[in-house]
């Protein structure tokens, strides 16, 4: 017989093997011991839980779970609500059997054979006192709350320590937001809903999309989202934005309106889907190619997959159009980013009447140059609206004295009803664009606010690129004098890109990767021009 066993690098679970010597045990129960050992210790321990990933039934299984609760292997607790109904059982998973509590050891010396001493009993009156009653109101008595989960250990309980360690307060007020139902469970009201067996903090994906797009949290009002055709009809259609009817800061907000720009911002953007291992990569939607304005794609090498990079999405190897594949590592653009957000958090505290005025030109000279891109934009489909209602004029009267044919003017005229219809859905949208940047000030005070809160960065989290940065342009890599040369254009949130002055107390990043064999990658800060 042969045995092909695979390299253990990934999908593996390292386990004691004692129940799987254990002769007692069927070989039934053995792999659903091993099953539940190689699951998450929040996973959902209930027989239907079991039987959601599995083909045997709910019957088989409690069969199966029966014998390993007998066996030592496992132990179920009922929870009980302040109102006295089961609402959870607690699974506790042992990797060795564990004696029931209150299971006396046998005693194996030997018996004592001494004759009895017999004692004359106590003839006194018994006490006639009536004895204290014991307090049996529930609010004296410690239950634990129907929202604590099933635990799972994957070690003997035994060789830990008897108390555990404090919780984290530090950890993050999001990681522990309840459900709507385990919020009223929590005081005891049934509320009627689906999923009750869910973890209780685990939010549908649907429920957390609609909140992040309710405008409402910033203080507005929102009126005609919806309408009827008829008085008679209940039926509610969703109306068209366009025909809203918008209230701004009427009540106070629960989230600014900054943030909750940013967030749609974010949300807009097209980000590559996990791969089949379920990794992503916080870069995800922020790489943009420099030459054809389309997303880079994290990929990683097939023959190593430790060595992960981005390339272009819209390459024409690929079926796309863009010429180069903008292809760059991960591992040297963590470290030139986080080299360059070191730079601008020491120009900002070493220089910071410096740096804030450089951000507040820079930003003001971004926004009034997009400004001029989209009002002449916005001036020449007003001069196309106007000319094209000038043919018309003409062509009428070209078909009233006959020098255009009747089916002639119709085609024509379809043809710039048509262009002058596409004309006034984008004069609509770049006036509306021109009016918003007229009311929005600059965010240079968030953007300084924020520089200042990672002067100690020491490594990149998505938090601090989502923070600080709108997108990075990558340029395909060039030859110059005989060495390799790409470019990386940084566009910061607020201000867009910034040159940060050449000052000589501000160290450059010092970033050398060895790709392969006689090939090396370096960092160098691009010369300012003038």
């Amino acid at each position: 017989m042969a045995v092909f066993r695979v390299e253990r690098t990934r999908d593996y679970t390292v386990m004691s093997n004692h129940h799987l010597k254990n002769r007692a045990l069927s070989l039934k129960a053995k792999g659903l011991l091993s099953m539940m050992l190689s699951l998450p210790d929040d996973w959902d321990y209930t027989t239907r839980g079991l039987a959601s990933i599995c083909r045997e039934g709910v019957d088989a299984i409690g069969k199966a779970l029966k014998e390993l609760e007998n066996a030592g292997y496992m132990e179920r607790q009922q929870l009980r609500g302040k109102d006295g109904r089961i609402t959870d059982t607690e699974y506790t998973i042992y990797e060795q059997p564990r004696k029931p509590p209150g299971t006396p050891f046998p005693d194996t010396d030997s018996p004592d054979t001494e004759k009895p001493y017999l004692d004359t009993p106590d003839m006194e009156k018994p006490d006639t006192e009536n004895p204290a009653q014991l307090n049996t109101k529930g609010t004296n008595i410690p239950k634990k709350s129907n929202t604590d989960r099933a635990n799972t250990y994957q070690s003997n309980p035994a060789d830990r320590k008897p108390e555990a360690a404090a919780p984290d307060d530090s950890m993050d007020a999001t990681d522990s937001i309840l459900t709507p139902i385990s919020y009223w469970q929590t005081r005891g009201v049934n509320r009627p809903g689906k999923h009750k067996d869910a973890p209780p903090t685990k939010w549908n994906s649907s429920t957390i999309t609609k909140i992040l797009s309710l405008q409402e949290y910033c203080g507005d009002v929102l009126n005609f989202k919806t309408y009827s055709k008829s008085y008679k009809n209940k039926k509610r259609i969703e109306n068209d934005r366009d025909n809203w009817v918008i209230f701004k800061d009427v009540h106070d907000p629960v989230i600014d309106r900054a943030s909750w720009e940013k967030v749609q911002q974010k949300r807009g953007k097209i980000r590559k889907r996990k791969t089949n291992e379920g990794e992503t990569n916080m870069f995800s939607g922020l790489l943009v190619c420099a030459d054809c304005g389309h997303n880079l794609h994290y990929h990683f090498n097939q023959g190593n997959p430790d060595i992960k990079y981005f390339n272009c999405s819209n390459y024409k190897g690929n079926r796309g159009t863009c010429a180069s594949t903008h292809y760059i590592r991960v591992d040297f653009l963590e470290q030139v980013v986080l080299g360059e957000i070191h730079r601008l958090t020491k120009f900002a505290s070493k220089y910071e009447d410096e740096f804030v005025k450089a951000v507040m030109g820079h930003s003001q000279q971004t926004v009034e140059l997009e400004r001029q891109k989209k009002q002449k934009g916005y001036n020449a489909l007003l001069a196309r609206d106007k000319e094209i209602d000038r043919l018309f004029d003409r062509m009428y009267e070209d078909n009233v004295a006959g020098k255009i044919s009747d089916e002639r003017f119709s085609k024509m005229t379809k043809q710039y009803e048509d262009e002058q219809s596409g004309l006034a859905g984008r004069i609509k949208t770049l006036r509306a664009e021109l009016d918003k940047e007229s009311r929005q000030s600059v965010g240079t005070d968030m953007f300084i606010a924020t520089v200042r809160k990672y002067t100690r960065a020491r490594k990149l989290t998505p938090r601090m690129l989502n923070e600080l940065i709108d997108h990075i342009e990558v340029h395909q890599a060039e030859k110059v004098n005989g060495v390799y040369v790409q470019k990386l254009t940084i566009h910061y949130n607020c201000i867009g890109s910034i040159e940060i002055p050449d000052v000589s107390s501000l160290q450059e990043p010092d970033v050398l990767i060895q790709t392969r064999k006689g090939v090396a990658v370096s960092y160098s800060q691009a010369q300012m021009a003038g």
